[in-house]
């Protein structure tokens, strides 16, 4: 995750239990939420959360692609690939979706 200050690379801590991120180049902690896709815990296991499609959408490093969302219909959405490889499609309108990767 990036820092929404200054644009850099954010480290993770915990605090009483609670995962935040920290920016060693400005100082500010902003709190694990939800929409964060890959988090991690103390036991060093990762845990998926699910991501909306708000955030997939608006993330600026995803691309757009032609391809119909499936709640609201638009013909444009944001995609990214999960660790599997597998595509996470986000919408506008807040709805995501997963296309899994064949393996053969």
């Amino acid at each position: 995750m990036l820092c929404s200050h200054c644009n850099n690379l954010l480290e993770k801590i915990t605090d009483l239990g609670k995962l935040k991120y920290f920016c060693q180049s400005c100082g500010e902690e902003f709190i694990a939420q939800g929409r964060d896709t890959l988090i991690s815990s103390d036991d060093n296991k990762i845990y998926a959360l699910s991501k909306d499609g708000k955030t997939i959408w608006h993330y600026p490093a995803n691309p757009k692609c032609f391809h119909e969302c499936k709640k609201c219909k638009s013909k444009i959405v944001a995609w990214e690939n999960d660790r599997d490889m597998n595509k996470i499609y986000g919408c506008a309108c807040g709805y995501s979706w997963k296309e899994y990767v064949s393996v053969s």
